[in-house]
């Protein structure tokens, strides 16, 4: 008699092809410091976790479940050099169709620019977000370098 495969217990993290948040970051701005890079980043985990929580596309709470047990309640994110917003805007709505794929744009309504002593807050499309598996996620970014601290 075959000894029996064990069991994975439910939204155990796939090590082969893992899950992976892509944020991907406007580096067309002057303003976009590294703290406010950070910011933007936060961002967009918090939208991605809404997104997924209010969507209707079926899959994807299993796989932010899955994400959010790779660790202590949260998961691998890698934030990536996007460009320019409209690069991110067109990934972001291809990546949007596909059935296991969460992604969306970070629109911040209070984004501050400092003009000398004055800050402006205005509406800002700040970065993008990709979620999935990396076999599949990764096919929309691949063509983009990690994102750096001197980078921004």
């Amino acid at each position: 008699m075959a000894a029996a495969k064990p069991i994975s217990p439910p939204n155990t993290p796939n090590r082969a092809d893992p899950l992976i948040l892509y944020c991907l970051m406007r580096t067309d701005l002057a303003s976009m410091t590294p703290g406010k890079g950070v910011a933007q980043g936060m961002h967009a985990a918090n939208r991605l976790v809404r997104q997924i929580e209010r969507g209707p596309k079926p899959g994807l709470m299993e796989l932010l479940r899955e994400w959010e047990n790779e660790a202590q309640d949260f998961g691998t994110v890698l934030t990536v050099d996007a460009g320019r917003i409209e690069t991110i805007r067109r990934l972001v709505e291809l990546a949007d169709q596909m059935p296991l794929l969460a992604a969306g744009i970070v629109h911040d309504p209070t984004y501050p620019l400092v003009d000398g002593k004055v800050v402006h807050h205005i509406p800002l499309d700040t970065c993008g977000y990709i979620f999935g598996r990396k076999s599949l996620a990764g096919l929309f970014t691949r063509e983009f370098p990690l994102l750096w601290p001197n980078s921004l």
